[in-house]
């Protein structure tokens, strides 16, 4: 009877527009999910699915899901939008200069990272797991390996519920 009522709880707040975060790529907790009102903001939360080439397939680590590349959408804070100038070098990210805490690609992880320098056009994001606590940032799955994401692969803006 009670994983009746676990069951049917989770599903009536998912139904509501609730998820669960369990990664480390963002703080642990629970987020309502909300239309995105674009151009979405430096610092917003979103929810998107990656490109389609960043498949389950490809990428082991990747769980399976409804995006067109077969995976999870991606939960992600928007670093930098429109007219930011990113850097990505062996130091990590930098966005207008300012280097994003535990930003460098992960050499041993044998993702794909390309080094270079870009001006966001319109309808272009940067997304970067700012991690739970303290070096989660790293391990992040994020833009530094399948590149700014845009308007039309966002599903939704998050905030995360106060515990």
């Amino acid at each position: 009877m009670m994983l009746l009522f676990i069951y049917g709880s989770t599903y009536l707040l998912y139904e509501a527009g609730y998820r669960f975060n369990l990664t480390h790529s963002m703080p642990i907790g629970v987020y309502q999910l909300r239309n995105p009102i674009l151009p979405l903001q430096q610092g917003d939360l979103v929810v998107f699915c990656p490109p389609l080439w960043v498949s389950p397939t490809r990428f082991h680590f990747y769980a399976k899901g409804g995006c067109p590349g077969g995976g999870e959408p991606l939960l992600k804070k928007v670093a930098a939008i429109a007219g930011d100038d990113i850097g990505l070098d062996e130091r990590g990210v930098s966005v207008n200069h300012v280097l994003l805490a535990n930003s460098a690609c992960l050499a041993k992880a044998n993702l794909p990272c390309a080094k270079n320098k870009q001006i966001l056009t319109d309808g272009s994001y940067w997304v970067y797991g700012e991690g739970n606590a303290g070096e989660d940032a790293k391990y992040s799955f994020d833009s530094r390996y399948f590149g700014a994401v845009k308007d039309d692969v966002i599903l939704a803006v998050a905030t995360i519920v106060p515990q």
